[in-house]
């Protein structure tokens, strides 16, 4: 009798700790083990980046565009935060 390997992938709500968690949790897919994700990004002078706050961007914490459809799945708004780099104590949120 030839034996299987069953492989078994972890689904993101089970990490949540009871069922308000479930129902309340927005992030389905980045660094699910850490207490708290926690990303920087050096801005440089003259650059603009456009930081994710849909949770769905295959490159968070930078934007890609995926706000996009989850708005027009769901009906919600949320769009990427801008962020332009300035010069020392000139920083500012467009």
């Amino acid at each position: 009798m030839q034996k299987k390997l069953v492989v078994r992938i972890l689904q993101p709500i089970a990490f949540a700790r009871n069922k308000r968690m479930m129902s309340t949790r927005i992030n389905f897919q980045h660094e699910l083990l850490t207490k708290r994700v926690v990303d920087s990004v050096k801005v440089n002078m003259g650059e603009q980046l456009a930081l994710c706050r849909c949770w769905k961007s295959a490159k968070f914490p930078l934007c890609d565009g995926a706000h996009i459809a989850h708005n027009e799945e769901t009906g919600d708004n949320v769009g990427p935060i801008l962020v332009k780099g300035s010069a020392a104590g000139e920083g500012d949120v467009l």
